[in-house]
């Protein structure tokens, strides 16, 4: 847990404030120095309240009774061009990114035990499609007792995800939507009065994968 400086006692309210998902995301990013940039996905749960704090196309589901009862919204300056952060110093002048004031704020404030939160970055998600998420973790929480479905759950979904990435066959969330956007840009051109020809996208996406799952318990 992130402690509050200081030589005096917080109340318990400043320090809920100082320890949401944004303000511990804006912590981390004003202390970065490392060249580059990344998306971000951050959640805390206190009570029964989920706070989270979303920049790019890293994102969170949470599934309840084989449901996923939300999924958090990407965020992207055009196809496979997402919202990114990077540190305040130290970067390219002439390149633009985001910073934790852009990051969409959530809040869920019904969390129950049993529900699973799990995520992941473009890599996971432009494989699996929610059916497959929901399958996979079906499958791990009727053969694993809770405490080892963390562990468990991200294994059993990266092993998934990492394998239809090398697929060039077949269909994932990334190839419908690079479909999508190379049909809607032929139809473009074609309106301009150009004739032209485009292949659909097929199989998965190779790219860098990381999944993180927690379970609300008492």
């Amino acid at each position: 847990s992130v402690q509050n400086g200081g030589s005096g006692p917080s109340s318990p309210r400043k320090q809920r404030a100082s320890r949401t998902a944004l303000s511990l995301l804006s912590r981390a990013w004003k202390g970065a120095k490392t060249v580059g940039s990344a998306t971000a996905t951050l959640v805390r749960l206190e009570d029964t309240a989920l706070s989270a704090a979303v920049v790019g196309d890293s994102q969170f589901v949470v599934i309840r009774d084989d449901k996923i009862i939300y999924t958090s919204p990407v965020q992207e300056i055009a196809f496979n061009t997402p919202y990114q952060l990077a540190a305040p110093d130290g970067n390219p002048s002439h390149l633009e990114f985001q910073s934790p004031k852009d990051a969409r704020k959530i809040t869920l404030r019904d969390m129950r035990e049993g529900d699973v939160v799990i995520l992941g970055t473009d890599g996971f998600f432009d494989n699996l499609f929610p059916e497959d998420i929901k399958r996979i973790t079906r499958d791990v929480l009727k053969k694993e007792p809770i405490e080892n479905v963390p562990a468990a759950l991200t294994e059993a979904l990266l092993e998934e995800s990492f394998k239809v990435s090398e697929k060039i066959t077949g269909n994932s969330p990334w190839a419908k939507e690079a479909s999508r956007e190379v049909k809607k840009e032929a139809a473009r051109l074609r309106r301009a009065g150009e004739d032209v020809e485009y292949e659909l996208a097929f199989g998965g996406k190779p790219d860098d994968i990381t999944v993180v799952v927690g379970v609300v318990t008492n």
